[in-house]
């Protein structure tokens, strides 16, 4: 999903909510790409995140196990991302 936004923007919001991922583009210079996965995250609310897919990619692809976490405080401040 994230490739496929990608390859339009690299800069993305993703928002989590109870039963899905919706990865988007967030570039206002551009048309809006947007994508949903589908999964059961377990969470009370909805938020998001703005990342640069470039770097969550390389990330996801030097991490070795299907588990990760998002530590992060407070809105508009940076979040760590770790292995799980």
């Amino acid at each position: 999903s994230i490739k496929m936004i990608t390859s339009i923007c690299q800069d993305i919001t993703m928002v989590f909510s109870p039963n899905s991922i919706i990865f988007k583009s967030f570039s206002n210079d551009i048309d809006e790409a947007k994508t949903e996965l589908l999964i059961n995250l377990e969470l009370e609310h909805s938020f998001e995140l703005n990342v640069n897919s470039r770097y969550f990619l390389d990330f996801i692809m030097q991490v070795d196990s299907e588990n990760f976490e998002f530590l992060f405080s407070e809105d508009n401040l940076p979040f760590l991302v770790r292995d799980g």
